[in-house]
């Protein structure tokens, strides 16, 4: 599934990127009646002064989108709430 992976105010090492692509594939097998190609993904992570982190994915796929957030005080708890909200939405 193509993917976009960005930040505005938080530098993502190739480690994070790789864990939130590791993520991303939990959603990506739910998918299976999908046709390749046919769904997108993007996700941003920025810091946040109050809550540490904050995780947005989108997923869009040919019949609907969805949109989560996860906050937490590390990058992987908010990446990991995103990704959990996601999974349950789909």
């Amino acid at each position: 599934m193509p993917s976009q992976i960005t930040s505005d105010n938080f530098h993502l090492s190739p480690a994070n990127q790789s864990l939130i692509e590791l993520k991303i594939k939990k959603v990506e097998n739910k998918l299976r009646d999908v046709g390749d190609g046919l769904s997108e993904v993007r996700v941003v992570v920025n810091k946040a002064p109050k809550f540490g982190f904050i995780a947005k994915v989108e997923l869009s796929i040919p019949s609907a989108s969805f949109t989560c957030k996860g906050t937490g005080f590390s990058f992987e708890g908010a990446v990991d709430d995103a990704v959990e909200e996601l999974t349950r939405q789909v």
